[in-house]
């Protein structure tokens, strides 16, 4: 059986720098809603975990989400000493440690909407759309991999089936025109139907 390839800390730390010894201020906390599950599964979240958004002091656009610690809801400002510890500054006085020892950052380099999604919920106030976003899970677990990974591979298998269907169906030369034609397709099946 082909071994699976684990990435460790050190090459997340590597693509989260930017995260690091940097003040985050906070937009919102709230508990996570039951229908963003529904709409982007509960692999890593389950309904009503607390989550906190906060925002990049030197770029706002940049955004933090924070899953699963009920302690960094009080915080005002955040700043990340590494993937596992950070600073929690409540109000005046010194700051509070928070460690995780069991966490795992990730970082996002491009919009992603789950983020704005969140802060639509435990917010009134307008936020412009973010342009990045690092998620930290505080308490995660191992094992989550393995599912995570056979629910990916399914979809990327139903996506090649898909694809080379395409490519018997419509013989062109170009690739940019599978992806049109893949998702006007997509496009097409999430019309509702209605049956009379």
């Amino acid at each position: 059986m082909p071994r699976r390839r684990k990435f460790g800390r050190q090459i997340v730390q590597q693509n989260c720098q930017g995260s690091f010894h940097s003040t985050w201020n906070m937009i919102c906390s709230d508990g996570y809603p039951e229908d963003l599950v529904e709409k982007y599964g509960g692999y890593l979240v389950k309904t009503d975990e607390p989550y906190s958004v906060f925002s990049l002091e030197k770029h706002p656009k940049h955004y933090l989400v924070v899953f699963g610690s009920a302690d960094v809801s009080q915080c005002q400002t955040l700043e990340f000493i590494n993937s596992t510890f950070v600073k929690c500054f409540a109000g005046v006085g010194k700051p509070k440690p928070l460690s995780y020892p069991r966490s795992r950052l990730t970082c996002i380099d491009y919009s992603f909407r789950m983020a704005d999604d969140l802060v639509s919920y435990c917010s009134t106030r307008f936020m412009e759309e973010n342009e990045a976003t690092t998620i930290l899970y505080t308490d995660y677990d191992d094992k989550t991999d393995d599912a995570i990974m056979h629910i990916n591979t399914s979809s990327i298998l139903r996506q090649k089936a898909t694809e080379v269907a395409l490519v018997k169906m419509f013989p062109v030369s170009s690739p940019h025109m599978y992806l049109l034609i893949y998702t006007l397709m997509l496009w097409v099946l999430s019309l509702p139907i209605h049956l009379f």
